[in-house]
C-alpha cells in the first residue's frame, strides 16, 4: 500500500466460518495466497496500492464473486475488456496462451 490503508476481510480457516480482516497500512505489503478468497476494502479516501499478480492479470484469470448486481469495478473492467454484453472471462487454452501477444499490458481499474 503506498498511500491510506486497504483492509483485506476474509473467513478464517478454522472451520469457525467466522470473517476477519487484515490491516494493511501505508508502506506495507502483504501476501494472498494462490486459491485465497478475500474482498478488499478502503476505509480511506484516495488509497493506493499495487497488485502484484502471479501469473500476470488477464481478463480470463479474474474471478469475482459479487451478489445479485455487478459492482462498478466489475461494470468497469466489462467495458475496458469489451464484455459489456454480460459475456464470461473463459480461460484461455494453452494453444490460445501460446498465440498470445506478449506485448499485451492489461491493468486492473
Amino acid at each position: 500500500v503506498r498511500k491510506g490503508k486497504m483492509v483485506l476481510k476474509f473467513i478464517k480457516d478454522d472451520g469457525s466460518g467466522e470473517e476477519d480482516s487484515l490491516d494493511v497500512h501505508a508502506g506495507e505489503t502483504c501476501f494472498i495466497a494462490e486459491g485465497e478468497r478475500f474482498r478488499p476494502t478502503f476505509p480511506i479516501g484516495n488509497t493506493e496500492y499495487v497488485p502484484v499478480c502471479l501469473p500476470a492479470f488477464r481478463p480470463d484469470r479474474c474471478h469475482r464473486e459479487e451478489g445479485d448486481a455487478a459492482s462498478g469495478v466489475t461494470v468497469k473492467l466489462r467495458k475496458l475488456h469489451g464484455m459489456e454484453d454480460g459475456a464470461q472471462c473463459a480461460p484461455l487454452t494453452d494453444a490460445e496462451t501460446d498465440k498470445a501477444d506478449p506485448d499485451v499490458l492489461y491493468h486492473m481499474c
